[in-house]
Protein backbone atom coordinates (compact mmCIF):
# COMPACT_ATOMS: atom_id res chain seq x y z
CA UNK A 1 0.00 0.00 0.00
CA UNK A 2 1.21 3.54 -0.85
CA UNK A 3 2.37 5.46 2.26
CA UNK A 4 0.16 8.57 1.63
CA UNK A 5 -2.92 5.52 2.00
CA UNK A 6 -1.63 3.45 5.07
CA UNK A 7 -1.08 7.55 6.33
CA UNK A 8 -5.10 8.13 5.14
CA UNK A 9 -6.33 5.34 6.61
CA UNK A 10 -4.73 5.77 9.46
CA UNK A 11 -6.30 9.39 9.86
CA UNK A 12 -9.97 7.86 9.13
CA UNK A 13 -9.54 5.20 11.72
CA UNK A 14 -8.45 7.01 14.36
CA UNK A 15 -11.11 8.28 16.89
CA UNK A 16 -9.85 11.11 18.24
CA UNK A 17 -7.27 13.44 16.38
CA UNK A 18 -4.49 12.05 13.97
CA UNK A 19 -2.25 13.55 11.84
CA UNK A 20 -0.81 12.07 8.73
CA UNK A 21 1.89 13.47 6.20
CA UNK A 22 2.64 13.41 2.82
CA UNK A 23 -1.25 13.47 1.45
CA UNK A 24 -1.09 15.42 -1.84
CA UNK A 25 -4.36 16.98 -3.44
CA UNK A 26 -5.68 15.50 -6.80
CA UNK A 27 -9.05 18.02 -6.73
CA UNK A 28 -10.16 21.00 -5.49
CA UNK A 29 -14.28 21.66 -5.12
CA UNK A 30 -14.49 25.10 -3.62
CA UNK A 31 -11.89 27.33 -1.71
CA UNK A 32 -12.57 25.47 1.63
CA UNK A 33 -12.66 21.83 0.60
CA UNK A 34 -9.82 19.75 -0.66
CA UNK A 35 -9.99 16.20 -2.42
CA UNK A 36 -7.55 13.15 -1.86
CA UNK A 37 -8.25 10.11 -3.96
CA UNK A 38 -11.30 8.74 -1.78
CA UNK A 39 -11.67 11.35 0.94
CA UNK A 40 -12.71 14.81 1.23
CA UNK A 41 -11.44 17.38 3.72
CA UNK A 42 -13.15 20.37 4.91
CA UNK A 43 -10.73 23.02 6.13
CA UNK A 44 -12.36 23.56 9.68
CA UNK A 45 -13.01 26.57 11.04
CA UNK A 46 -13.12 28.48 7.73
CA UNK A 47 -15.51 29.19 5.62
CA UNK A 48 -15.19 30.05 1.88
CA UNK A 49 -17.65 31.70 -0.69
CA UNK A 50 -19.64 28.73 -2.88
CA UNK A 51 -18.46 27.95 -5.87
CA UNK A 52 -21.05 30.20 -7.45
CA UNK A 53 -20.89 33.00 -5.32
CA UNK A 54 -20.62 36.67 -6.64
CA UNK A 55 -18.68 39.83 -4.88
CA UNK A 56 -18.54 43.39 -5.66
CA UNK A 57 -15.70 45.60 -6.24
CA UNK A 58 -16.27 49.28 -7.79
CA UNK A 59 -19.39 48.39 -8.70
CA UNK A 60 -18.26 45.34 -10.89
CA UNK A 61 -19.74 41.73 -10.00
CA UNK A 62 -17.27 38.90 -9.62
CA UNK A 63 -16.63 35.44 -9.15
CA UNK A 64 -15.56 35.32 -5.72
CA UNK A 65 -16.28 31.60 -4.94
CA UNK A 66 -13.97 30.49 -8.12
CA UNK A 67 -11.36 33.07 -6.49
CA UNK A 68 -11.28 31.64 -3.39
CA UNK A 69 -10.94 28.14 -5.18
CA UNK A 70 -8.01 29.24 -7.51
CA UNK A 71 -5.80 30.83 -4.68
CA UNK A 72 -6.56 27.37 -2.77
CA UNK A 73 -5.63 25.37 -5.70
CA UNK A 74 -2.65 27.88 -6.59
CA UNK A 75 -1.44 26.93 -2.70
CA UNK A 76 -1.51 23.28 -2.45
CA UNK A 77 -1.29 21.48 -5.99
CA UNK A 78 1.63 19.13 -6.05
CA UNK A 79 2.81 19.85 -2.27
CA UNK A 80 2.32 17.09 0.17
CA UNK A 81 0.44 18.26 2.73
CA UNK A 82 0.07 17.44 6.55
CA UNK A 83 -3.48 17.51 8.14
CA UNK A 84 -4.40 16.70 11.03
CA UNK A 85 -8.36 15.57 12.20
CA UNK A 86 -10.83 13.25 13.51
CA UNK A 87 -14.46 14.39 13.55
CA UNK A 88 -16.34 14.67 10.09
CA UNK A 89 -19.41 17.37 9.26
CA UNK A 90 -22.97 16.14 8.39
CA UNK A 91 -21.68 15.49 5.10
CA UNK A 92 -19.42 12.93 5.55
CA UNK A 93 -16.22 15.14 4.83
CA UNK A 94 -13.19 14.87 7.16
CA UNK A 95 -12.99 18.32 9.63
CA UNK A 96 -9.53 19.20 9.55
CA UNK A 97 -6.78 21.98 10.12
CA UNK A 98 -3.87 20.87 7.12
CA UNK A 99 -0.21 22.52 6.44
CA UNK A 100 1.84 23.40 3.84
CA UNK A 101 5.49 21.29 3.70
CA UNK A 102 6.98 25.19 5.29
CA UNK A 103 3.95 24.77 8.12
CA UNK A 104 1.89 27.37 7.00
CA UNK A 105 -1.90 26.76 8.22
CA UNK A 106 -3.99 26.25 4.79
CA UNK A 107 -6.96 27.76 6.87
CA UNK A 108 -5.27 30.99 7.66
CA UNK A 109 -3.28 32.16 4.41
CA UNK A 110 -7.07 31.55 2.85
CA UNK A 111 -8.71 33.78 5.79
CA UNK A 112 -5.45 36.01 5.15
CA UNK A 113 -5.71 36.72 1.97
CA UNK A 114 -9.40 37.19 2.16
CA UNK A 115 -10.62 34.29 -0.20
CA UNK A 116 -12.57 32.75 3.36
CA UNK A 117 -13.94 33.82 6.64
CA UNK A 118 -13.08 32.81 9.94
CA UNK A 119 -15.93 30.65 10.74
CA UNK A 120 -17.43 32.25 14.37
CA UNK A 121 -19.54 29.62 14.74
CA UNK A 122 -17.69 26.73 14.81
CA UNK A 123 -14.09 28.33 16.20
CA UNK A 124 -12.25 31.49 17.00
CA UNK A 125 -9.27 30.02 15.44
CA UNK A 126 -8.86 32.58 12.58
CA UNK A 127 -10.27 35.71 14.53
CA UNK A 128 -7.01 38.05 14.10
CA UNK A 129 -6.60 36.63 10.73
CA UNK A 130 -9.52 37.74 9.40
CA UNK A 131 -9.21 40.89 10.93
CA UNK A 132 -5.86 41.28 9.15
CA UNK A 133 -8.07 40.61 5.73
CA UNK A 134 -10.90 43.08 6.44
CA UNK A 135 -8.59 45.98 7.92
CA UNK A 136 -6.41 45.64 4.99
CA UNK A 137 -9.34 45.41 2.54
CA UNK A 138 -8.00 41.95 1.09
CA UNK A 139 -9.79 39.07 -1.66
CA UNK A 140 -13.49 40.23 -0.57
CA UNK A 141 -12.90 42.66 2.09
CA UNK A 142 -12.51 44.95 -1.03
CA UNK A 143 -15.64 45.39 -2.01
CA UNK A 144 -19.28 43.80 -0.98
CA UNK A 145 -20.13 40.02 -0.24
CA UNK A 146 -22.83 38.20 1.47
CA UNK A 147 -21.36 35.63 3.97
CA UNK A 148 -21.22 32.26 3.08
CA UNK A 149 -23.66 30.80 5.44
CA UNK A 150 -26.24 33.35 3.99
CA UNK A 151 -25.74 32.41 0.38
CA UNK A 152 -25.94 28.72 1.29
CA UNK A 153 -29.37 29.67 2.64
CA UNK A 154 -30.60 31.60 -0.87
CA UNK A 155 -29.62 35.04 -0.04
CA UNK A 156 -28.99 37.30 -3.12
CA UNK A 157 -27.86 40.63 -3.95
CA UNK A 158 -31.36 42.38 -3.35
CA UNK A 159 -30.57 44.40 -6.63
CA UNK A 160 -29.97 41.37 -8.79
CA UNK A 161 -32.23 39.46 -10.80
CA UNK A 162 -32.83 36.28 -8.35
CA UNK A 163 -31.11 32.90 -9.26
CA UNK A 164 -33.84 30.77 -8.05
CA UNK A 165 -37.44 30.07 -7.95
CA UNK A 166 -38.70 30.10 -4.37
CA UNK A 167 -40.75 26.64 -3.27
CA UNK A 168 -43.76 28.28 -2.10
CA UNK A 169 -44.25 30.40 -4.99
CA UNK A 170 -45.71 33.27 -3.34
CA UNK A 171 -46.01 36.32 -5.77
CA UNK A 172 -44.82 39.98 -5.13
CA UNK A 173 -47.71 43.00 -4.60
CA UNK A 174 -47.27 43.54 -8.78
CA UNK A 175 -48.59 39.65 -9.18
CA UNK A 176 -45.02 38.33 -10.23
CA UNK A 177 -43.32 35.66 -8.45
CA UNK A 178 -40.58 36.06 -6.22
CA UNK A 179 -37.28 33.76 -7.34
CA UNK A 180 -34.63 35.24 -4.52
CA UNK A 181 -34.50 36.00 -1.11
CA UNK A 182 -32.41 39.58 -0.58
CA UNK A 183 -29.46 39.35 1.83
CA UNK A 184 -30.26 40.96 4.88
CA UNK A 185 -28.17 43.60 6.21
CA UNK A 186 -26.15 41.22 8.62
CA UNK A 187 -25.11 39.11 5.17
CA UNK A 188 -24.12 41.74 3.38
CA UNK A 189 -20.14 42.42 4.49
CA UNK A 190 -17.19 44.50 3.05
CA UNK A 191 -16.73 48.05 1.68
CA UNK A 192 -18.02 50.01 -0.56
CA UNK A 193 -15.37 52.43 -2.74
CA UNK A 194 -17.50 55.66 -2.04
Amino acid sequence: MKPALTALALLLAAPSQAETVGLVADFIPDGDTLSFQDTVVRLEGIDAPEKDQTCFKAGVESPCGEASRRFLQELVWGRPLVCAGGEHDRYGRLLAICRLPDGRDIGEELVKAGHALAYHRYSLLYLEAEKGARDGRRGMWAGLFIRPEAWRRGARWPWARPLRARRDGVGNRKGRQRTAVPAHNGDLLGYTDT
